[in-house]
C-alpha cells in the first residue's frame, strides 16, 4: 500500500486554526492603552474613542483586500511548495524583486519574535511598563523592583528562556508540535474567554458602567476630533494585529491540498480577526474608561476598586492571564520558528543562500533552515532588546518599547502587501487574472492607503526627532535628553533595518547569486529549468470549474424546485417561454465568465512560453473540461428539458469534480 501523501500535513481546519492563533490574541488591548494616552509629534492627543471601531473595520477591509488578492493569486500559481508571496512576486516581477519580497517577508519573523518576547513577560509584569499605579504590579514579581534599571534586562532574559523552550518544540516532529499547539491554544482561549467574561461582568456592574459609553462618546467628539494624522498614527499602531497571513501561508508544503486550503484559510482568518477585535473592543469600552497596557494586572485592579468583594481577582486574575500570555506567546514562537524556516527554504532552493538550507523532512519541515533561523532570531533580539536593555541599565533611559517594534513590523507587513497587490494588478492588466470592478477598487484603495501610511510613518518619526531635539536644546533637561535619544534610536533602528535589508538584497543578489546563476546556466541548465517550472502559471481549473459549476447547479435546483411545485405539465408553453428568457439572461453572464476564462488560459499559456516555461497538460485539460461543460449547459439550460428531476445536475458535477 502506498504512503499517504497527506500524512503529517495540516488539514484546512488545522491550518486555519493555526493562522487564527498566530494572528489573533487578546493582547491587542495593550496597544489600545498606548493609543488611549498617546500623543502625536505635535503634542495633540489622539482622542480615538469610538473611532477605533470603524478604524478596525477599515484595517480589516484593507488587510482583507490583500488577503483576497493573495487567495486569487494562489489559484494560478503553484502552492504545494514553500514561498507564499515570493512565488507571486517572482512570477510577476522577476528574480530580484522576488528576492527582495521574500527577504522582507522573512525578516519579519525574527522582528515579530522580538515583539513576542517583549510581550512575553516585560510588557505584562515589569513595573516600568505598567500603568504607573504601584498596585498594578503582579504580586509574584514585585520583588524585582530592587533590580532598578536592570529589571528590563531581567524580564527580557526570562522571556527569551521561555521562548527558547517553545522554539525547540518545532524541531521534534509534527506529532509533538501539533500536541503542544492544541494544548497551548486551548489554554490561550480558555483564559482569554475568562478575561472577556469578566469584561462583560464589569460592563454590566452598576458601579462600573455608569457613563463609560458616554465617556468614550465624549472622547470621540472632543479634543479636536479625529484628524488625518491621528488616523494614520492609529492605523500604523494597530494594523500589526491584522497581519501575519502571508507568514503561515508561505508554508504550502506543510498543508494538505494547498491549492484550495490556503485561500480558504486566509479568508477565514481575516474575517474572524476583524469581528473579534471589534466585538472585544466594544465590550471593554463598556467596562472601563481607561485601557491598561498591562492587561495581566491593570484590569483586575480596576474591578477590585469598583467592587471590593471581588478582591480575590487581584490574585487569581493575574495568574490566569499570565497563563494566557505564556501560552499565546509560546504558541506564536513555535509557529514563527516553523514559518520562518519555510521562508528561508525557497531562498536556498533558488540559490540566494546556501543549498544546505533547502532540505525538508517528510512532512515538509525545513529543519536546516529552521536551525539558521534560530541564530538569526538571536541576533535580531540582541539588536532590538538586549543592547537597548544594557544601555537602559547604565543610563536609566528606555529606548525601545512595544509600540516601536509594532510600528516597525506594521510598515514591513505593508511593504509585503504592496508587492502582493502589485502582482495581482499586473496579472489583471495582462488579463491573466480576471477581477471584478469591486476588486479593482479595493486593491487600488488598499495600495494607496498603505503607501500613504508608510510615507507618513517615516515623516512622523523625522518630525518627532526634530521636535525633541528642539525641546532638548531649549531646556537641556535630562528627561528631554532621554526623549531625544529615544527618538534617535526609534528612527535609527527602523531605518537601519529597512535600508539594511535593501542593501543586503542588492549585495547578495549581484555579488553572490548572479555568479551562481550564471554558472548554473553554463554547467547545469536543467536544474535552473526545473526551478523555473515552480513559477509557471496554472489554469486554476479547480477554482473556476467549482465556481461555475456551483452557479449552474444552484440555477438548476431552483428551476427544478419551482417546476415541481408550480407546474403539473412540464410542456406548459408559458413556463417554457418564461424559462427560456431567464435561461438566456443567466447564460449571458455564464458565457462571459467562460470567455474570460478561456482568454486567461491563452494569456497564461503565452506568458509561460515567453518565459521559457514548459506548458504541461494542465491547460489542455482545462480547455477540454470547459468545452464539455458548455455542451452540458446547452443540453440542460438552453434546451427545454423533458425531465425536471435533480438528476439533471449529475452531469455538471461530473465535469467540475
Amino acid at each position: 500500500m502506498g504512503k499517504n501523501k497527506h500524512a503529517g500535513k495540516f488539514t484546512l481546519k488545522q491550518f486555519a486554526w493555526n493562522g487564527f492563533n498566530l494572528t489573533v490574541g487578546i493582547n491587542f488591548l495593550g496597544s489600545l492603552a498606548i493609543l488611549s494616552n498617546a500623543k502625536t509629534s505635535g503634542g495633540s492627543e489622539l482622542g480615538l474613542g469610538f473611532n477605533i471601531l470603524w478604524i478596525f473595520a477599515i484595517m480589516g477591509i484593507i488587510a482583507g483586500s490583500c488577503a483576497f488578492a493573495f487567495s486569487r493569486l494562489s489559484r494560478i500559481h503553484k502552492q504545494d511548495a514553500n514561498g507564499g508571496s515570493y512565488i507571486f512576486a517572482r512570477a510577476a516581477f522577476g528574480r530580484f524583486l522576488g528576492f527582495l519580497t521574500i527577504f522582507l517577508n522573512y525578516i519579519l519573523t525574527p522582528l515579530v519574535m522580538s515583539n513576542q518576547i517583549l510581550m512575553f513577560v516585560k510588557a505584562n509584569l515589569d513595573p516600568t511598563m505598567a500603568t504607573g499605579d504601584a498596585e498594578s504590579t503582579f504580586w509574584l514579581v514585585g520583588w524585582t523592583r530592587h533590580l532598578g534599571n536592570w529589571s528590563s534586562l531581567f524580564y527580557d532574559l526570562l522571556g527569551i528562556g521561555l521562548a527558547a523552550v517553545f522554539v525547540l518544540i518545532a524541531f521534534f516532529g509534527t506529532r509533538l508540535f501539533k500536541k503542544v499547539m492544541r494544548g497551548g491554544m486551548f489554554l490561550k482561549w480558555a483564559t482569554a474567554l475568562f478575561f472577556i467574561l469578566f469584561g462583560i461582568i464589569a460592563a454590566i456592574l452598576p458601579t462600573t458602567d455608569n457613563g463609560n459609553l458616554h465617556h468614550w462618546a465624549n472622547v470621540t467628539t472632543s479634543k479636536g476630533g479625529l484628524t488625518f494624522n491621528h488616523f494614520l498614527s492609529a492605523f500604523c499602531a494597530c494594523f500589526y494585529y491584522f497581519t501575519g497571513f502571508e507568514m503561515f501561508a508561505s508554508s504550502g508544503a506543510t498543508v494538505q491540498e494547498p491549492e484550495k486550503n490556503i485561500s480558504k484559510g486566509i479568508l477565514f482568518v481575516m474575517v474572524s480577526s476583524c469581528v473579534f477585535y471589534i466585538i472585544t473592543t466594544f465590550i471593554f469600552m463598556m467596562a472601563v474608561t481607561t485601557f491598561d497596557q498591562n492587561i495581566v494586572t491593570g484590569f483586575w485592579l480596576r474591578i477590585h476598586k469598583a467592587e471590593p468583594w471581588l478582591g480575590w481577582l487581584l490574585y487569581a486574575g493575574p495568574l490566569i492571564m499570565l497563563v494566557n500570555t505564556i501560552c499565546s506567546r509560546g504558541v506564536s514562537c513555535s509557529m514563527l520558528c516553523l514559518y520562518g524556516g519555510t521562508t528561508l527554504q525557497p531562498m536556498s532552493q533558488e540559490g540566494y543562500i546556501s543549498d544546505k538550507f533547502g532540505e525538508q523532512n517528510s512532512h515538509g519541515f525545513p529543519i536546516g533552515a529552521m536551525k539558521v533561523h534560530v541564530v538569526i532570531i538571536a541576533i535580531t533580539i540582541g539588536v532590538w532588546e538586549i543592547i537597548p536593555d544594557i544601555i537602559t541599565g547604565f543610563t536609566g533611559a528606555s529606548f525601545i518599547n512595544v509600540n516601536t517594534i509594532i510600528s516597525a513590523a506594521s510598515v514591513f507587513f505593508m511593504l509585503i502587501y504592496i508587492f502582493i497587490l502589485l502582482s495581482a494588478l499586473k496579472f489583471a492588466f495582462k488579463k491573466i487574472l480576471f477581477i471584478t470592478w469591486l476588486e479593482w477598487f479595493l486593491y487600488f484603495a488598499a495600495l494607496f492607503t498603505m503607501i500613504l501610511v508608510t510615507v507618513f510613518h517615516y515623516k512622523d518619526l523625522i518630525d518627532n526627532l526634530i521636535t525633541t531635539k528642539h525641546d532638548y536644546l531649549e531646556s537641556l533637561k535630562v528627561e528631554d535628553k532621554h526623549k531625544y535619544i529615544n527618538a534617535i534610536v526609534s528612527l535609527g533602528v527602523e531605518l537601519f533595518f529597512i535600508v539594511g535589508c535593501i542593501l543586503f538584497v542588492v549585495i547578495v543578489y549581484f555579488t553572490y547569486y548572479a555568479k551562481k546563476y550564471k554558472s548554473r546556466l553554463q554547467k547545469n541548465p536543467n536544474i535552473q529549468k526545473k526551478l523555473n517550472t515552480e513559477f509557471r502559471l496554472l489554469s486554476g481549473w479547480s477554482f473556476f470549474g467549482r465556481a461555475i459549476g456551483l452557479k449552474i447547479t444552484n440555477f438548476l435546483i431552483k428551476r427544478t424546485q419551482k417546476v415541481n411545485k408550480s407546474y403539473s405539465n412540464a410542456e406548459d408553453k408559458k413556463f417554457i417561454a418564461k424559462y427560456k428568457k431567464k435561461s438566456n439572461s443567466f447564460m449571458k453572464r455564464i458565457d462571459q465568465n467562460i470567455k474570460n476564462y478561456l482568454q486567461a488560459l491563452d494569456n497564461a499559456n503565452a506568458y509561460n512560453k515567453q518565459h521559457g516555461l514548459d506548458t504541461n497538460n494542465d491547460f489542455n485539460v482545462a480547455k477540454n473540461k470547459t468545452n464539455q461543460l458548455m455542451r452540458h449547459i446547452n443540453h440542460h439550460i438552453l434546451q427545454p428539458p423533458k425531465d425536471y428531476r435533480l438528476q439533471d445536475i449529475t452531469d455538471i458535477h461530473q465535469v467540475v469534480a
